[in-house]
């Protein structure tokens, strides 16, 4: 966890801005972490960061036109220091990948103080405002972690979580709740106007119900295009699922390229399904290039994806047996015919 201080420092840096704009990850742990903050202090633009690549000078130029005092990253894992360099405000950032060195930026991670701690941004951010204990389970959850609050969250949404499990997985794929991530992560994806204008929607929405019960015009909204998403999504898990040997214990699927890029989400219910497999890698082919994301029960064999990633020039960033990465699609083969082979 992040010292008291430290906890301490983000919420002042929080009160004390004027014109703050929030960059977050493209799911529902950055989402709820820049949901978090943004209503602590009921002000202040966001901008969501759908880049592979992070945040680089390129980035910076949308950012300055906004015009921020202060810029708070939320659960962003790559940022160079042109970005910062070009940018010239007050940086706070806050994630828990694996801790980097930036320059001129208030950094804060808790894997800085113990390198195998594991706490989803959000709880982070949860922390310092202490409030919209809904919004801060969600982001836990949707990133695998049942936080210590988890029994109080239920108390107040009773209707949300049904079952008794100490299996996040349990919660994503059997309870309401787990519905309400997937609606998150879903909107997150596709046009950037249409993001904007679930962002819109879902900043006026007060309670969870609102959304998955379809009570007001905001959570109606919302539950549509997360209805017209999940229809390409039930499509592909579909064809995953008839794609392996229940016995395998390495899942490798690939699809072709469509209007919504669904490989986490894919890899993470392949993960859950089979108990057995202890590896999944999910490929979308994007033009030249296949992004992929992998779910793992073995670090060893993570770790062998990365090495033959690297080796073949490709590259991935994320969690230990979480992540995602690219390769040049004519190495895919290659890449395989290695994994096969160790």
């Amino acid at each position: 966890m992040l010292p008291e201080n430290k906890i301490n420092e983000i919420r002042n840096w929080l009160t004390r801005a004027e014109r703050p704009l929030f960059l977050f990850d493209k799911d529902a742990d950055g989402f709820c972490s820049f949901q978090l903050l943004k209503r602590f202090i009921g002000k202040g633009e966001s901008m969501c960061v759908k880049t592979a690549s992070g945040l680089n000078v390129d980035f910076a130029e949308m950012v300055i036109k906004y015009k921020p005092d202060i810029v708070f990253i939320v659960d962003v894992p790559i940022m160079d220091q042109e970005f910062v360099d070009k940018l010239n405000r007050t940086i706070i950032w806050i994630d828990h990948h694996e801790p980097v060195r930036i320059n001129k930026v208030h950094y804060y991670n808790p894997r800085s103080y113990d390198k195998e701690i594991y706490l989803p941004v959000t709880y982070l951010c949860y922390k310092v405002v202490k409030e919209n204990i809904w919004l801060a389970t969600i982001g836990c959850i949707s990133d695998y972690l049942i936080p210590d609050y988890f029994e109080d969250f239920k108390k107040e949404f009773p209707k949300l979580v049904d079952i008794k499990t100490k299996d996040p997985g349990d919660i994503l794929y059997k309870t309401r709740l787990g519905e309400l991530i997937k609606i998150i992560n879903f909107c997150l994806k596709g046009k950037t106007k249409d993001v904007r204008e679930f962002i819109r929607n879902f900043n006026s929405i007060e309670t969870p119900y609102e959304i998955i019960d379809k009570k007001t015009y905001a959570g109606n909204a919302i539950y549509e295009r997360f209805s017209h998403i999940n229809k390409y999504y039930k499509n592909l898990i579909e064809k995953a699922l008839d794609s392996y040997d229940k016995k395998d214990k390495i899942i490798l699927f690939t699809y072709a390229s469509n209007d919504f890029s669904f490989t986490g989400e894919l890899a993470s219910e392949l993960n859950y399904r089979n108990k057995k497999t202890k590896l999944v890698i999910v490929g979308r082919e994007n033009k030249e290039d296949i992004v992929f994301s992998v779910r793992s029960k073995d670090i060893s064999l993570s770790k062998k994806v990365r090495e033959i990633v690297g080796e073949l020039g490709g590259y991935t960033g994320g969690h230990p047996q979480a992540f995602g990465g690219n390769l040049k699609k004519v190495l895919w083969d290659s890449f395989v015919m290695q994994l096969g082979k160790e």
